[in-house]
């Protein structure tokens, strides 16, 4: 606060009243980005107090608190509220025809961003963990299970599966190592993404950091495509795969391509051009 770098509205804030009043305003705003209701306004502010609440309480910040910002500052770039929002359902109620969802520049950038982070995270976190003996070792999940402190569900019966526990600490590691490089092939990304829902769910059950747990799996959504994203919610199929031998032409549109060849044919004109 002395410094002028951790800069937050909070400090303008003096009498408990009028703390309440702004904390009150702050989670109504968070609530309504959240749901989709005046978006292009909601984010900005909902920038602006993640970052205030954060840079208020520096001595109870914690990770959960650096996800929420850069997340709502990634977001704050793209138009968050442009497909499944309060905003796009209340246009379409007013509009009489079919609203288009229009391509935003802003959205790719916006996802990229969070990929490359999450990317980042993961690889200077499982670089840091390597300084320490017990993630060689094997015993970094062990201390995790049995420290009381952060304790949520009781663990300690894994004392009788060292190798297990050994496993599930190597396995961690090199996850986090190889999540930069992996996340990207299609391949691979499924089985990268699959394993953080269960390493991120072991966190929130077992160390009780349920809220950490659940934003850095929604975080890890960023990776999913955007076409399974539209079947699931809207029905939609999956785009067609296009046929090695048909000259990069979806494989159904032989049929057609053989039927105007047959009509020029016929008509006196030359097959192809």
């Amino acid at each position: 606060r002395r410094d002028g770098f951790a800069w937050s509205i909070l400090w303008l804030v003096e009498s408990p009243r009028a703390l309440w009043t702004v904390h009150v305003i702050g989670l109504a705003v968070i609530a309504m980005y959240t749901l989709g209701l005046f978006t292009r306004v909601t984010s900005v502010l909902a920038f602006v107090f993640a970052i205030r609440y954060a840079n208020r309480g520096l001595g109870a910040m914690l990770r959960l608190d650096q996800i929420n910002c850069l997340l709502v500052m990634y977001l704050m770039i793209g138009p968050a509220g442009a497909a499944y929002s309060l905003d796009r359902y209340l246009a379409a109620r007013r509009s009489s025809k079919p609203l288009p969802v229009e391509p935003y520049v802003g959205a790719n950038v916006s996802m990229r961003l969070i990929q490359l982070h999450m990317c980042v995270i993961y690889f200077f976190a499982g670089a840091l963990k390597l300084l320490g003996p017990a993630w060689w070792n094997g015993e970094a999940m062990w201390m995790a299970f049995g420290n009381l402190e952060y304790q949520s569900l009781d663990m300690t019966w894994m004392v009788h599966w060292q190798r297990t526990v050994n496993f599930l600490t190597h396995l961690t590691i090199a996850w986090e190592l190889s999540y930069c490089a992996l996340v990207w092939p299609r391949l691979t990304r499924p089985i990268v993404i699959a394993l953080a829902v269960p390493l991120h769910m072991g966190i929130a059950v077992c160390l009780g950091m349920i809220t950490f747990g659940t934003i850095m799996i929604v975080a890890n959504m960023a990776f999913i495509s955007p076409w399974l994203v539209r079947a699931v919610s809207e029905g939609r199929k999956p785009p067609e795969r296009r046929s090695a031998g048909s000259g990069g032409t979806p494989a159904d549109a032989e049929p057609r391509n053989r039927a105007r060849k047959k009509k020029r044919r016929n008509s006196g004109e030359p097959a192809s051009r």
